[in-house]
């Protein structure tokens, strides 16, 4: 039995149809999931230093005498669980260019990283500090004699149990105000 063209042409038709409706679907789902999921990066505050031993008149910190404090805020729709923030810093030559190239050295668990098993709800801030033990890569900047990288990431679980992470770099020195952090190009990210 031969099919009249017309058929074959409905056919086609509807079958593109249940194609398309299918990724409409599916992209529907993922906004969704886009949408109701944590975002949690850094909040209006960023990221500050607070080493008085270094640079007078600077905050002392509510635990250590010197730290880095993160400001964490949660931009999504949906609470982050089990946020946890790392950073550290080197000292570099006032002219090092960071390249797409350049890894960072690992960061290594324990004295640099703050967890916490609370709850950030959605438009809530949190704030950590990491306490700064050696305070040499500061001192030397603070001379005018490097500059340094202060680098890190925030990590947390979504609703969905995914874990997220929120990468930050900022180039910092100081200079006749006081010191500056500048965010680096290519190496702050959400994910």
């Amino acid at each position: 039995m031969k099919k009249h063209p017309l058929e074959i042409a409905a056919f086609i038709i509807s079958l593109l149809a249940l194609i398309f409706t299918g990724y409409q679907a599916w992209r529907a789902g993922d906004t969704a999931h886009r949408q109701l999921r944590a975002y949690v990066g850094l909040g209006p505050q960023n990221v500050a230093l607070q080493v008085p031993t270094v640079l007078i008149g600077t905050k002392k910190c509510s635990i250590y005498s010197d730290c880095i404090v993160i400001d964490m805020k949660n931009y999504g729709a949906t609470p982050a669980q089990h946020v946890a923030s790392q950073a550290t810093w080197i000292g570099i030559p006032k002219s090092f260019v960071l390249d797409k190239t350049y890894k960072y050295p690992t960061l290594a668990s324990g004295n640099n990283d703050f967890t916490s098993e609370s709850i950030i709800f959605p438009g809530q801030e949190y704030i950590s500090e990491i306490q700064v033990k050696d305070v040499s890569v500061f001192k030397h900047a603070f001379a005018q004699e490097n500059d340094f990288y202060l680098y890190g990431y925030i990590s947390y679980k979504d609703i969905y149990n995914q874990k997220r992470t929120t990468n930050f770099c900022y180039r910092g020195g100081f200079g006749d105000n006081g010191y500056y952090l500048t965010p680096c190009p290519d190496y702050n990210n959400v994910n």
